[in-house]
């Protein structure tokens, strides 16, 4: 198996501002072709709450969630971040 990418809410929405630098929008671009995209639910939340730049990027950010595997908050990941 390959690397795989936890993605944090700030590339996500520099993703679909277009603000990425060419190199990180080549990985993403890459990540999201050739595996599911990965977020924790916390991302979830703060991208449901997040107004982009171009409102017609709205649908698309929801497609994004809902292509994504999310991953909850356990007792281990709790534990581990404290």
């Amino acid at each position: 198996m390959g690397a795989r990418y936890l993605i944090d809410t700030s590339v996500i929405s520099k993703y679909f501002n277009e603000e990425l630098s060419d190199k990180a929008l080549t990985l993403l671009d890459s990540v999201i072709e050739n595996e599911i995209p990965q977020m924790s639910i916390i991302t979830r939340i703060e991208l449901k709450v997040y107004k982009p730049a171009l409102a017609t990027r709205e649908s698309q950010i929801q497609s994004f969630i809902d292509g994504s595997e999310i991953y909850g908050l356990t007792e281990p990941i709790i534990l581990q971040t404290v």
